[in-house]
């Protein structure tokens, strides 16, 4: 079983290891010390920059706005007060959703707010979308998504 959980700043992920033997612990140990370190010394410049300002993400707060997806909104901006991503736990309060509803077409307003910016030459083809779900890349068939997150260019702009 994996889980995403946000709290304040951190992003947790539990894992569960029963009967993995300690050499593959000790190698998810060793991967997880490792992705520390790369993103605690992670330079701007490793930062993608694909077209992102300020003035865009408000401009797409405002199309999210007059299309009310207010919960997107949100989400996206606990995703920028929290290193860029949520957890699935996250949105369900955010958006004071019931344990069975699904979501399921929930980026479809920011992909759309992403699509009408691209489309009016403000944003990049190219750009990364505004919020992009997050799935277990070791399961290939169908799967909930564990969380969301926004692009880490968008988390720089409003670093301050």
């Amino acid at each position: 079983m994996r889980e995403l959980k946000s709290t304040s700043a951190e992003l947790h992920v539990v894992t569960n290891v029963t009967g993995w033997s300690h050499g593959r612990i000790d190698r998810l140990m060793d991967a997880i010390k490792s992705l520390e370190v790369d993103i605690d010394t992670a330079s701007d410049e490793e930062i993608e920059i694909t077209g992102w300002t300020k003035e865009l993400v408000e401009k797409a707060f405002e199309l999210l706005a007059g299309s009310r997806a207010n919960v997107q909104i949100k989400v996206v901006k606990f995703a920028i007060e929290h290193g860029g991503a949520v957890s699935r736990e996250d949105v369900y309060e955010l958006g004071a959703y019931d344990e069975s509803r699904s979501l399921k077409g929930f980026t479809r307003p920011t992909n759309r707010a992403t699509q009408a910016l691209r489309d009016s030459g403000e944003l990049p083809e190219d750009a990364e979308e505004l919020l992009e779900p997050i799935y277990d890349m070791s399961i290939s068939s169908y799967q909930r998504a564990k969380g969301f997150r926004i692009p880490l260019e968008i988390v720089k702009l409003y670093a301050v």
